[in-house]
């Protein structure tokens, strides 16, 4: 048995661990998963932060598929963030408490942010996020629905009986997006940031940001139309994230080795060894382990690009 072999088995065997320990804790704690929040005991909180962890794994095609199959025999539902029945009636209580003093559904963000307090904030921040269920488990549940509808203004007939908007209007508001999207990226010379040093920067990198969600997803009615869309308007809009740019510099660095002298780096893959002939040997290394592990991480199209691009690399 190798050394990779040994070191996921013994991972594995500790993420499988922690799995069994957050299902006895859920038999113990009815209809409630373990919280992260810092309210939370240390031991609850530890088991919260290894949920929300998973979570992250799953959706960004990593991790272990052996420890998501236990959690989900163990823990239906678990991929979905569920607050206690308790803090759930909480934040309903608040929310409808802030929507009853006024005349409307309260905003996501308040015109006067700073008179509104953190509580107004928050409660209204919840009751819109609600009307999201594909993303919020929660919303999902008719009779959380139910109560959900008497917030005030939570349903809002008028916007209800409201025409729905054409396609043709939802792909012109996208146009007039992706266009104040691109005019920023002009003047700063690239993409707009979330954390740029203006606001019209950072509402440019929050409508990037979303859009790229989106699609991602399938949210929202995403279609090859909103796409085209997009490409037309702001073609580098769905450029590979950080990730995936520093993954296929290393590619080529690799394959700039291997024409240089014809071989592949072969020394030691261990960590603390430097110089680049170390750091790509230690790459080298995790992407044949990542396929003869299976994992979601080395895509089929990964593996093409590595297959094309440096031939005789899955050999070690």
């Amino acid at each position: 048995m190798t050394a990779n072999v040994t070191h996921r088995s013994t991972t594995i065997r500790k993420l499988l661990g922690r799995t069994q320990e957050v299902a006895i804790w859920a038999q113990a704690n009815p209809d409630r998963l373990p919280s992260s929040y810092i309210g939370a005991d240390d031991s609850e909180r530890v088991l919260g932060y290894f949920l929300a962890r998973q979570r992250v794994e799953q959706a960004a095609g990593r991790g272990h598929p052996e420890v998501f199959a236990a959690l989900d025999e163990a823990l239906p539902g678990w991929s979905c963030s569920r607050k206690s029945p308790e803090h759930w009636s909480k934040r309903l209580a608040e929310t409808r408490s802030t929507a009853e003093g006024s005349t409307r559904e309260p905003k996501t963000f308040p015109d006067d942010r700073a008179a509104a307090g953190p509580e107004v904030l928050a409660a209204s921040h919840w009751a819109r996020a609600s009307f999201h269920p594909e993303v919020y488990g929660w919303a999902r549940e008719p009779e959380r629905r139910e109560r959900l509808r008497t917030i005030p203004h939570w349903h809002d007939p008028e916007r209800a009986a409201a025409p729905t908007a054409t396609k043709d209007d939802v792909l012109a508001t996208l146009r007039r997006v992706a266009r104040e999207i691109a005019d920023v990226a002009q003047i700063l010379g690239g993409d707009p940031s979330q954390t740029g040093t203006t606001d019209r920067e950072r509402r440019a990198g929050k409508s990037l940001a979303n859009v790229r969600s989106w699609a991602r997803y399938g949210l929202h009615g995403w279609s090859e139309e909103h796409t085209a869309v997009m490409d037309e308007v702001y073609p580098r809009w769905n450029a590979p994230n950080s990730r995936d740019r520093l993954w296929r510099k290393r590619a080529a660095e690799l394959a700039a080795y291997l024409a240089a002298t014809g071989t592949l780096p072969a020394g030691s893959a261990k960590a603390g060894n430097v110089g680049l002939a170390a750091t790509l040997a230690r790459w080298l290394s995790k992407r044949r382990y990542e396929l003869r592990a299976g994992l979601p991480a080395m895509t089929p199209a990964r593996v093409a690009y590595l297959d094309a691009l440096v031939p005789g690399w899955r050999v070690a």
